[in-house]
Formats: structure tokens, sequence, C-alpha cells
């Protein structure tokens, strides 16, 4: 593993977003650390991603310990890993009415808060243990706001815009940011295969700009994070403008 470059880590890894910004950040002559439950890698590599269940808070402490050892101190944290579906609170099931899933609710809670914040709190042992500066990038939502059949998904990243604000508060003077991006709707793989084409015309209806976001908006925002070093506890809305 070459450590003479810059490296971050980047969770979600192998999503549709997360392989644009490795892609992205890998041209621009960085290491990436990518970490991901359905990737191969089972080891440190900046080559591939590394299999890592991130709502466990073992393996991720392991992982944490492996940069500690190998004396790597990523200077960002990307977490873009999570889950997302609908989930009314209330729905009709063979004209019976059938309540939300705790499973599903706690699947998704999991996946998105879970893994957010281990990853930023291990993180930032790691980084301020060293006497290094840190970044800390969580991915919100435009739903953090609630939305409609994304009871759990709301709860999870209204929580994680909290834990933001918490890292600054508490870790902040020891040179550790922590900003968070709250995408709306883009263009993704992941937006055709959960909404279907008529849901999708409707959305852009209610966008100010009449149009999805495009997944190299997401790179421009955080490369912007990433060189503004005053903005800080703070969650950049990157949504067109829209309002739900």
């Amino acid at each position: 593993m070459k450590k003479n470059k810059k490296s971050y880590i980047l969770t979600g890894s192998e999503g549709s977003v997360g392989k644009t910004i490795s892609k992205h950040y890998k041209s621009k002559k960085i290491n990436i650390l990518g970490l991901d439950a359905i990737s191969q890698g089972k080891s440190f590599s900046f080559q591939k991603s590394m299999k890592i269940n991130l709502t466990s808070e073992a393996q991720v402490k392991h992982f944490f310990d492996g940069l500690e050892k190998r004396k790597i101190y990523p200077e960002v944290l990307i977490n873009c890993a999570g889950y997302f579906n609908n989930f009314p609170i209330i729905s009709y099931d063979k004209g019976k009415l059938k309540a939300h899933s705790f499973k599903n609710f706690d699947k998704i809670i999991k996946s998105n808060l879970y893994t957010a914040f281990l990853m930023s709190v291990h993180y930032a042992n790691l980084i301020i243990s060293n006497k290094k500066k840190g970044l800390i990038i969580n991915f919100s939502s435009v739903s953090s706001n609630s939305n409609i059949g994304q009871i759990a998904y709301s709860i999870a990243k209204s929580s994680i815009e909290t834990l933001n604000k918490s890292i600054v508060k508490e870790v902040g003077a020891y040179g550790v940011r922590s900003v968070c991006i709250s995408p709306g709707f883009f263009d993704t793989n992941s937006t055709s295969k959960i909404l279907k084409n008529k849901k999708i015309k409707e959305i852009i209806k209610n966008i100010p700009v009449k149009r999805l976001g495009n997944e190299k908006e997401i790179l421009n925002s955080l490369d912007y994070i990433i060189k503004n070093e005053y903005l800080n506890g703070c969650t950049l809305n990157l949504d067109g403008g829209i309002n739900i």
C-alpha cells in the first residue's frame, strides 16, 4: 500500500454514487480505502474495496485498528453507505391494515445511522489520538425533514444531521471538521430502481430547477467541502430547491 499520497475512506464504495466518488478522487491521485458490505476484498487495499459490515462495532474497530497499525491517517472520511426504501406507517395488504415492519425499520436505521455513527466516532478517535487533522462528510437527505412512506429513513437522516453538530461541538477543537451533504433527487441507478418513471416526472415538476441532480454536482459539493476549511458543523442542501 502506498502511503506517500493523501488517502480518503469511502463507505458505500460499491454503490452507483460511491463508484463515481471513488473514480473521481483516484483521478486526483488520492488513495481510496473503499468499504462496502458487498465488496469481495478481504484485506486493506487501495486497489479494490474491502468487505465489511459497517453496522458491526467489532468490524469497524478492527478496520481502524488496522489503520493505526499501518500508520495510515486518512485526511477525509466520506460516509456514502446506506439503505433506502419506502414503507408506509400503515398500509393495506389483501384488504387488511398492516403496520410498518420493525424488521425493515431496524434495517434502515442500522444501515444509515449506525454506519455513520460508528465510522465517525472511530475515525475521530484515530485522528485525535495521533494529533492529525481530519474531515468527516456524512450523507443526509432531503427526506430528513420527513417524507411520506419514509419514516425510518427520515429519522435516520435527521439523526445524522444531529450527529454532525454533536461531533463539531465535542471534538472540533481537536482538529476534526464535520459536514453533511443533504441530496435531493438525483439521476442515479438507485433512483430509477426505487421510483417509477411516472413518480420521477411528478417529482421533477416540484423541483424549482425542473430536473434531477447529476452525480457531477455531488462531486463538486464534496470538493467544495474539502477545500473550504471554514465550512463546519453544517448541512449543505443539494436539492435543486425542492421542499417536501
